[in-house]
C-alpha cells in the first residue's frame, strides 16, 4: 500500500510536496501515477516527493518514478526527491537514479532548487 499526503510550503507556494509513505510496487504504481496526473490537473507541476515515510521501491516503483519526471518535464515542470534514507536511498544508487536525481536533505532544500 502507498499513501500520499500533500501540501504546498508556506514559503513556496508554487511547489507542492507528496509525502510518500508505505510501497511503491506492482500493486500501487498504477495508483502513485494516477495521483500524479490528479496533482497536473489541479495545475501543481512542481513537486517534491518526501521520501522518508516510503518502506519499499520496486523495479515498475522506479519505472513510475522516471514516468513522473518524463511527465512534469512535458508540462514544463520538475520533480525533486527529499530525505531518501535506508534502503531507499541505497536502493536510489543500486539502479543509479542518484545520478540523475539528488537528493536533498530536506524538502525545504529540494523546493528552493526548483527554478
Amino acid at each position: 500500500m502507498i499513501d500520499f499526503k500533500s501540501y504546498v510550503l508556506e514559503d513556496n507556494q508554487d511547489v507542492l510536496v507528496v509525502e510518500l509513505s508505505g510501497k511503491l510496487d506492482t500493486e500501487t504504481a498504477e495508483t502513485f501515477f494516477e495521483r500524479l496526473e490528479q496533482e497536473l490537473k489541479a495545475g501543481h507541476n512542481k513537486l517534491v516527493f518526501d521520501c522518508k515515510l516510503l518502506t519499499h521501491i520496486s523495479s515498475l516503483g522506479f519505472g513510475m518514478m522516471m514516468r513522473a519526471h518524463s511527465r512534469l518535464n512535458q508540462v514544463g515542470g520538475a520533480v525533486r526527491f527529499a530525505r531518501l534514507e535506508g534502503y531507499i536511498e541505497e536502493a536510489f544508487k543500486v539502479v543509479g537514479f542518484h545520478k540523475l536525481f539528488d537528493n536533498f536533505p530536506s524538502v525545504e532544500e529540494a523546493a528552493a532548487s526548483i527554478d
